[in-house]
């Protein structure tokens, strides 16, 4: 498989392509090259690569639309206007733009879009590639030439342009060639080999793996809820707590919506209790209760009990595929093949794990021919009915429950009381349920609560959970941002090192910190009160921050003073921010890093720090 990185500049009277070829790297041939307002080498440029290559961008849908309307005659400027001004996505032009009709079926081209992979959406949604660039200690000054000039470029600002049209596309790469991103595009390649050919690749390529699975699963259509339906819970529950299974009784389909009756005391439908010591909350996803600020530091009988492929054998063992499927054997195969595969420890057992868990999900999606909202709230109703069924037995038994999550429990067990007796528990529950469990000794924990925790499991295995300390081990392209927060929590207490040494001995990127003003369209941008308490505005959306010393006022020429996002009246602080930073959007060489590390405000980094590890460890004094 061929790969051509590619990206697209749009002005009123001009637009650039800039491409990367990705297999001439090495070579005698550049394989970079650039085309200027020229459709008869643009149309070169697709003949010579459109049955080779796979062109690869970040948001590539618009590059995709910009690259077609060109071939198709069309102005690229006024493409552009659809997508950004009116809305309408690229892969809607055909149905909602006068002269599109053709959109899919002239010039077709196999696109992979870097942004719409599963890895780049843990960055969260609208992760833009400014913002990657950032996370990564790249370059995001933003291009000079502004997007709204009602004349031709000067071949000054042509060279700007092309340059910063370059650079995004070295960034794509960059990105692109990561190992777990790679592994995406592959995973879509290994999917149209399993669907056959039954799906062209350049659809396959495009689609969303729900989307694919649905066609894999030969789906026909969503099922929609009837009003007044009722989800039938199963009849080889035993719960002893009544006030729950009334709770889960109440839910009634109406007007397509799944409803309870609003809770005053909840403020909202959900159903919040105090069970084994715990706030313990139940509603329409998984079982929500933990003991908050819980510390285990020995090698006690603590464990963690999680249920195999929890939401896949819930479908299975209890009938609840979406009935869009017309032979429910496939989803079978489909989950037998992926445990049989991993049990060989063949990397191909990714994609059948990723089709057998994503079908869940778009039983919810009213836009799948999966859709099926009944048996899909059937499905998180048994989930965390099933696990407090569990939980009870084990606190009736004077088994300390210290969390129960989405598919497990995490227990500790009393000095007095056997192994045995939670053994016996977990069997007769697997037998009665026909669910598995796996049970983990753990040796140390550290739980702010059910969505934040640090654990050690009896191998050593660290677990990190909650955005406060994943960083230390998932960073890069998709976040890095006050990186140094995970990395002192997690040394501190698993491995006993000072905050002080960590601090110190920090990369520069660990104390950036990413700002933008989001889509709120209340702000207007970002800006700073320098020195003088005049407000300057930025030229970037997204801008990399450092708190340092108050008695630092030059660092070079890059702006300091207290960042802010700039509105109609005025302008908004950010509350996590020092009140005294400097900014520096160029790229983080280690010159730049040199000039920068002694004026840190490391007291206010270790004020940060501290702030949330009490969070994590209530004894921890502050000092250390």
């Amino acid at each position: 498989m061929k790969f051509i990185i590619f990206d697209f500049e749009v002005y009123k009277h001009n637009w650039n392509l800039v491409a990367y070829d990705c297999n001439k790297e090495g070579g005698d041939e550049n394989p970079l090259f650039s085309v200027w307002d020229n459709p008869n080498l643009l149309y070169t440029v697709y003949d010579q690569y459109r049955l080779s290559h796979v062109f690869v961008g970040f948001n590539s849908e618009y590059d995709n639309a910009i690259f077609k309307s060109i071939l198709m005659g069309k102005n690229p400027y006024e493409t552009s206007k659809l997508i950004i001004e009116d809305g309408i996505k690229p892969s809607m032009l055909w149905k909602e733009a006068k002269g599109y009709e053709k959109y899919y079926s002239e010039y077709i081209i196999k696109c992979f879009d870097v942004k719409s992979s599963s890895v780049i959406a843990k960055g969260g949604f609208g992760l833009s590639l400014k913002k990657s660039e950032a996370y990564m200690g790249e370059s995001i000054v933003e291009c000079n030439v502004p997007f709204d000039l009602d004349r031709p470029l000067t071949d000054e600002e042509k060279q700007d342009v092309e340059r910063y049209c370059i650079h995004d596309v070295m960034m794509t790469r960059k990105i692109f060639l990561e190992e777990i991103v790679i592994q995406d595009l592959l995973m879509k390649i290994d999917m149209y080999k399993f669907l056959k050919g039954d799906i062209k690749l350049t659809k396959v390529l495009r689609w969303s793996m729900g989307k694919l699975a649905a066609e894999a699963l030969k789906a026909t259509k969503g099922v929609s809820p009837i009003d007044g339906e009722r989800i039938e819970l199963p009849d080889n529950l035993e719960i002893s707590n009544q006030e729950v299974i009334q709770f889960f009784k109440e839910g009634v389909f109406r007007d397509g919506f799944f409803t309870r009756p609003f809770r005053e005391e909840n403020k909202r439908d959900s159903l919040i209790i105090d069970f084994a010591g715990n706030e313990t909350l139940f509603g329409k996803g998984g079982i929500h209760s933990a003991k908050p600020n819980y510390v285990l530091e020995s090698k006690g009988y603590c464990y963690l009990v999680d249920v195999k492929s929890y939401y896949p054998n819930i479908i299975r063992q209890y009938n609840l595929y979406p009935r869009g499927i017309k032979d429910s054997k496939k989803y079978d195969v489909i989950c037998d093949k992926r445990f049989e595969l991993k049990a060989v420890g063949d990397p191909k057992q990714s994609l059948y794990k990723l089709l057998m868990n994503i079908v869940f999900g778009n039983t919810l999606n009213k836009y799948s021919k999966l859709y099926d909202p009944k048996h899909g709230y059937s499905i998180t109703t048994y989930g965390q009915l099933f696990l407090l069924d569990l939980a009870e037995k084990l606190y009736k038994n004077h088994i300390e429950i210290v969390q129960c999550n989405t598919d497990g429990v995490i227990l500790q067990l009393p000095n007095n009381i056997s192994g045995l007796v939670v053994k016996n528990i977990c069997e007769d529950w697997e037998k009665r349920t026909r669910f598995e469990l796996d049970v983990t000794p753990i040796h140390r924990l550290y739980q702010r609560d059910v969505n934040n925790y640090i654990m050690v499991d009896n191998k050593g295995n660290l677990k990190l959970k909650g955005g406060v300390v994943k960083q230390y081990e998932e960073y890069g392209f998709f976040k890095r941002s006050n990186r140094i927060i995970a990395t002192s929590i997690v040394r501190h207490l698993i491995y006993g090192e000072s905050i002080d040494n960590v601090i110190t001995q920090g990369e520069i990127l660990d104390f950036q910190t990413i700002v933008d003003y989001g889509s709120n369209s209340k702000f207007t941008g970002l800006g700073y009160i320098n020195i003088n308490k005049k407000l300057i505005r930025l030229p970037n959306k997204v801008n990399r921050v450092f708190a340092i010393k108050k008695s630092v006022t030059k660092i070079d020429d890059y702006p300091i003073g207290e960042v802010v996002k700039i509105h109609d009246n005025g302008y908004d602080k950010y509350p996590s921010l020092s009140t005294h930073c400097v900014i520096v959007n160029e790229k983080i060489t280690r010159d730049v890093s040199l000039k920068l590390f002694p004026h840190l405000d490391k007291l206010f980094y270790k004020e940060m720090i501290e702030k949330e590890i009490v969070e994590f460890y209530p004894n921890y004094q502050k000092g250390i």
